[in-house]
């Protein structure tokens, strides 16, 4: 097997088969969108297969090499006809699998760059709003970006767009920034920042790129929950704030974030909305172990 061939296999086609057998797996279990404890450990599940593949190749050296009991049927009625001249020989047809490697692997890279190549612009334009956004008494940052309503910056510090700032009374305010204290307490902006690179490295694998996005709502209903959870009656105002925050960043929110309160998908608000107005009990321990 020529090595493009077996990089190719070891490196994209098994971790994309074992990816989608997870997904297909976890249809089968309980349902658990939306655990961030669960949506970790199925990412972690789907990762393993690419550490696994560096490994194997290493151990087939202590592997046993035993050749198998099989009969020899040399000799047995079979007469062997040398070849005379090269014309007798048997002509190789062309092998397009080398081929069909290479053009894999430059397909890769070059969506490895794509993809790359826009994380690395959305975090430049992530450092310029925070460069530009003005200091303010109580701690956070105020940018006049249209692009943002609120980050939690992988710096540690909270951005808030003023234009949605004056939109705002006290207590919806209060919500957001209390929710961007919940991504630092947790230290999303680095994870979330992992989850982009991982998507880059793996933007092939649409199994997993599936399963980065369940982690970042699983943090954003993590997060709600942990704000919403001291104020259980004012659960309609918190809603009310993430849709304040919905409308200031319809069609401009900025891609690659790595903590935006306002950054996801119509079906993530409606569940966080959802979640918020009725919360669902939360998966005991039991039921965590048996998914895991």
């Amino acid at each position: 097997m020529s090595a493009p061939l077996e990089i190719v296999l070891q490196f994209g086609l098994a971790p994309l088969l074992w990816a989608g057998i997870i997904f297909g797996l976890r249809q089968c279990l309980p349902q658990t969108h939306g655990d961030d404890t669960c949506e970790k450990a199925y990412l972690l599940a789907m990762a393993i297969a690419l550490p696994v593949a560096v490994v194997a190749p290493m151990l087939s050296p202590f592997l046993s090499e035993a050749p198998l009991p099989l009969p020899d049927w040399s000799g047995h009625g079979v007469v062997d006809t040398p070849l005379n001249n090269a014309a007798d020989a048997p002509k190789s047809a062309f092998n397009v699998m080398p081929a069909l490697a290479y053009s894999m692997l430059a397909l890769y890279v070059a969506g490895v760059v794509l993809f790359a190549g826009r994380l690395t612009l959305g975090l430049i334009r992530l450092f310029q709003i925070e460069r530009q956004a003005s200091r303010q008494p109580d701690g956070i940052r105020l940018s006049p970006s249209h692009r943002i309503s609120a980050i939690a910056s992988l710096s540690g510090h909270i951005i808030l767009s003023d234009a949605l700032a004056e939109k705002l009374n006290q207590q919806e305010r209060k919500f957001i920034l209390a929710h961007e204290r919940a991504h630092l307490d947790r230290k999303d902006p680095l994870f979330f920042l992992f989850l982009s690179l991982f998507e880059a490295l793996f933007w092939f694998n649409p199994f997993l790129l599936a399963q980065t996005e369940r982690c970042r709502h699983a943090a954003e209903l993590d997060c709600d929950a942990r704000v919403i959870g001291k104020e259980t009656k004012m659960r309609s105002v918190y809603a009310s704030s993430l849709l304040h925050a919905l409308k200031h960043t319809a069609g401009n929110a900025l891609p690659c974030a790595p903590a935006v309160f306002s950054l996801g998908q119509k079906g993530d608000y409606r569940m966080r909305i959802e979640s918020i107005l009725q919360p669902r009990p939360k998966l005991s321990k039991t039921l965590k172990h048996s998914v895991l």
